[in-house]
């Protein structure tokens, strides 16, 4: 008998261990809709329309940088119960203040699922709503959150990375104050890019791959929303940038990617898909097309302040 409760204490032990190890969202990544995360009023929402992901913050709703938002899912749908933390501590000293992040989640059905994250260093304690229970998990949340900056989850890149670079018919690159010089770039089969205009000094020979992934490969130092506290300097119209890039299925519609001013640093300022996000980019993109146009005028005057 004795040997029999032994057993049977050694049985719960162990099956407790066991639930407590297993994630905590019992979901599965597919099923995953909608990501809630923040504090109060300032909550960062990551949803899924259509199978294509959107960030939104507010008003707001942009392109999600895809990386730190299938690498945030991955991870708390991981998120183990290690250590618990004595009922008796005060939660304060594990950023249990008032502060601390609430993050839910919400599957395709409906479940929700809710945890909250101690604004400690490393964002290793969690709180489940329900019980109330503190657990030391072993993911460091903090990082993969950006430590509270809405931004964080805005993708860098000017354009979008759902794109279908096999269904652009052409690029067109061209400014305003040159109409006669405008480079156009056409995709003759699948990853060939071949210019159609005069202005051929980009593409040696006749090879324009070069810029087409310097435009989608470009990427934000940072990214400005509305209402936008940074002041932006307007060009002058003699200035202008703009990217144009049609596809195949739809000549009328077409992407525009396009320089719309300076920061007051002299940092080049775009806009792509949307009034209420702007780029601001390395001036060395812009300087790199002056640099290798045989007209050093061509898209920038020698005395731009960039």
């Amino acid at each position: 008998m004795f040997y029999l409760y032994s057993y049977l204490g050694s049985f719960r032990i162990f099956s407790k261990n066991v639930f407590e190890r297993r994630p905590i969202f019992p979901f599965q990544k597919n099923e995953i809709d909608r990501i809630q995360i923040g504090r109060k009023g300032h909550e960062t929402i990551l949803k899924k329309n259509k199978g294509i992901w959107f960030v939104q913050v507010r008003e707001i709703e942009t392109r999600p940088d895809l990386e730190k938002t299938f690498s945030f899912l991955n991870t708390i749908l991981r998120i183990k119960r290690f250590t618990k933390i004595s009922p008796t501590t005060d939660p304060k000293k594990f950023g249990f203040n008032g502060e601390e992040l609430k993050l839910e989640i919400q599957t395709e059905s409906g479940e929700i699922g809710k945890l909250d994250i101690g604004i400690s260093e490393n964002g290793t304690f969690v709180k489940e709503p329900n019980t109330g229970e503190i657990w030391i998990v072993e993911e460091n949340l903090n990082s993969l959150l950006g430590r509270g900056n809405e931004n964080f989850f805005f993708s860098r890149f000017l354009l979008s990375e759902n794109i279908d670079i096999q269904e652009i018919h052409t690029i067109l690159i061209y400014n305003s104050q040159n109409k006669n010089t405008t480079l156009k770039i056409e995709q003759t089969k699948n990853g060939i890019w071949k210019p159609l205009s005069s202005a051929s000094f980009f593409c040696p020979g006749e090879d324009c791959s070069r810029i087409v992934h310097k435009i989608f490969s470009l990427k934000a130092e940072k990214v400005l929303k509305k209402p936008f506290e940074e002041k932006i300097i307007p060009l002058n119209f003699k200035k202008h940038f703009k990217v144009e890039i049609h596809f195949r299925s739809d000549q009328n519609s077409f992407l525009v990617l396009e320089w719309i001013g300076n920061t007051i640093h002299d940092e080049p300022v775009f806009r792509s898909d949307s009034d209420s996000i702007l780029y601001v980019v390395d001036p060395e993109f812009l300087r790199e097309f002056r640099e290798t146009s045989e007209n050093k005028n061509f898209f920038i005057e020698e005395s731009d302040p960039i």
